[in-house]
C-alpha cells in the first residue's frame, strides 16, 4: 500500500505465509520529490533470515533536461556498506546513455537507441574493474525490442 501527500510518498508491504501462519517479510519506504531532485529511503527485512534487515537511501538530481545523476547507499547488518554512483544522458530524443559504478568496482554502461517507431536496440556491458584479467567476471549483451 502507498499514499502521497504533496511531494511526499510513503508505502509499505507485508508478506504473510498461510502455511506457516506467520509474517515472512516486510518493507517500508518514503520519498520526497521536487522538480529537479528526489530523496528516498527504504527499510526491508526477510524474517526467516538472521541479520537480513536492509537500509537503503538514494538521491537523484536532474542536472539539465538531458542529464540526470544519482547515488545509492545500501547497508545490511554484517555486510559492507554498498555505494553506487550513476548518470543518464539523453543524447537526443531517440538515444540514451547510462553508466554506473559501485564500491565493489563494478562498472556498468548501456546505450539505448530507438531504431524505428517499432524497434529499440540496447547494448550493455558490465566490467569488474578490480578483476580485469578474469574474463568470466565481465558481461556484455544486446537486446532488440520490437513492438507492433
Amino acid at each position: 500500500a502507498s499514499g502521497t501527500y504533496g511531494a511526499i510518498t510513503v508505502g509499505g508491504s507485508l508478506d504473510y505465509s498461510v502455511p506457516k501462519s506467520a509474517m515472512t517479510k516486510y518493507a517500508a519506504a518514503a520519498e520526497f520529490s521536487a522538480a529537479d531532485y528526489s530523496v528516498a529511503a527504504k527499510l526491508s527485512e526477510v524474517l526467516a533470515k538472521a541479520d537480513s534487515k536492509t537500509y537503503e537511501c538514494s538521491y537523484f538530481h536532474k542536472v539539465s533536461p538531458a542529464m540526470q545523476v544519482g547515488t545509492e547507499v545500501k547497508m545490511a547488518k554484517g555486510k559492507d556498506v554498498g555505494l553506487a554512483f550513476g548518470c543518464m544522458y539523453k543524447v537526443d530524443k531517440d538515444t540514451t546513455v547510462k553508466s554506473k559504478v559501485d564500491a565493489d568496482g563494478i562498472l556498468s554502461a548501456s546505450y539505448k537507441q530507438k531504431v524505428s517507431s517499432m524497434t529499440t536496440l540496447t547494448l550493455a556491458a558490465t566490467v569488474d574493474t578490480v578483476n580485469l584479467n578474469e574474463s568470466s567476471k565481465h558481461k556484455f549483451g544486446m537486446a532488440v525490442n520490437i513492438t507492433p
